[in-house]
């Protein structure tokens, strides 16, 4: 196929924008843009409409290069990152692809195609992949084989000088305790921010299909006798009262004060709270006034669910209970050996001082 240039020479579509931006003698005078904007008139006819659609779909609708490039037909993926470029739009990178408008496109993608929302939960996938492994490495997985294991400890030893990172840092648990707030926090953000990123984009009933799913699998833990109690807790809650438990800490759970509940009453006088990044909306994730999604449409910012638990913080300290809290990203990040040190912590703290009052 051959397209006559404002030039007056025939040249083919392949060859088009290259000969408007070296050869074209029409051409000579026009900045980048325009002979940008010549080639796709030649080509495709309309440009002004064609970059404000395309302007329009990737910046507002979300829609990626490769679903504009078969939308209008443009074959070269340049084409489309110089029109954003030169209208100040920056090309969105990996991270920043994976959109809600995105994710549901590939979600009903995938539907359409292989009957379930994820391409790699398709049988037929599955089975594609294990050939693939069989035919490459001979085991159905890629991490059974041993160029796998080779190249993992490979990497290990370039990276770090040793073959796994508890050998790295000696004991991973010790080099975690040692760690200051600051840099737990550092090293923990980022999984933090994915969480909520993919919280997010879940719809409610997905959202309450997860719940429920917990709440199952608790009564299902209760009724073969892993809890021995009525109280349903959160898996985090079911960790820490086997952690006390195999401690011989005395704990009581949902303890109340002046009519409202709290997560533990250990010993006599010290509460401990309990804190999901989600549900009390975790100051490394959340800001002060960002609005977060519940099941069934209720919407509540940061901050009022902040100032609920400075509220409950204060009840215990208006009936003398030491309150303190353990946030979902330092429980998962810690072995049950750390929380089971870090609770004592907190007790001897309390008792410390306890018996410098006592002795004014």
């Amino acid at each position: 196929m051959t397209i006559k240039c404002k030039c007056g020479k025939e040249i083919s579509a392949k060859l088009l924008a290259k000969h408007i931006r070296n050869k074209c003698n029409f051409a000579k005078s026009l900045n980048e843009y325009n002979k940008l904007k010549l080639s796709l008139y030649l080509e495709y006819g309309d440009s002004e409409d064609l970059i404000k659609n395309i302007i329009s779909d990737y910046a507002n609708e979300q829609e990626s290069i490769l679903g504009i490039q078969q939308k209008y037909k443009i074959k070269k993926r340049y084409i489309i990152e110089n029109i954003l470029k030169f209208n100040g739009i920056d090309v969105r990178g990996m991270n920043q692809m994976a959109t809600s408008n995105r994710l549901e496109k590939i979600k009903n993608t995938s539907i359409e195609k292989y009957g379930v929302d994820n391409a790699s939960k398709s049988e037929e996938i599955k089975e594609k992949k294990r050939q693939s492994f069989i035919s490459k490495y001979g085991v159905d997985n890629v991490r059974k084989s041993e160029w796998y294991k080779e190249h993992q400890r490979k990497i290990m030893l370039e990276r770090y000088g040793v073959l796994s990172l508890p050998n790295r840092f000696g004991n991973i648990d010790l080099y975690w305790s040692k760690l200051d707030k600051d840099t737990k926090r550092t090293l923990t953000e980022p999984m933090w921010r994915a969480a909520q990123r993919k919280w997010k984009s879940l719809t409610d009933n997905e959202k309450s299909a997860i719940i429920n799913k917990r709440k199952t699998t608790f009564a299902i833990n209760q009724q073969a006798g892993l809890h021995n109690n009525n109280w349903f807790g959160s898996s985090l809650e079911v960790r820490i009262k086997n952690i006390l438990d195999n401690r011989g800490i005395k704990n009581r759970q949902q303890f109340f004060i002046d009519r409202r509940s709290f997560d533990f009453k250990i010993d006599d006088k010290i509460i401990l709270e309990i804190h999901g990044d989600y549900w009390h909306a975790s100051p490394l994730i959340y800001k002060e006034d960002d609005l977060i999604s519940y099941p069934g449409n209720k919407k509540i910012i940061a901050k009022e669910i902040w100032q609920k638990d400075i509220e409950k913080r204060d009840i215990c300290l208006k009936y003398n209970y030491e309150y303190n809290v353990l946030w979902e990203n330092e429980i998962r990040a810690l072995s049950d050996n750390c929380l089971g040190d870090k609770i004592c912590e907190m007790i001897n703290a309390y008792q410390n001082k306890i018996n410098q009052k006592s002795q004014i």
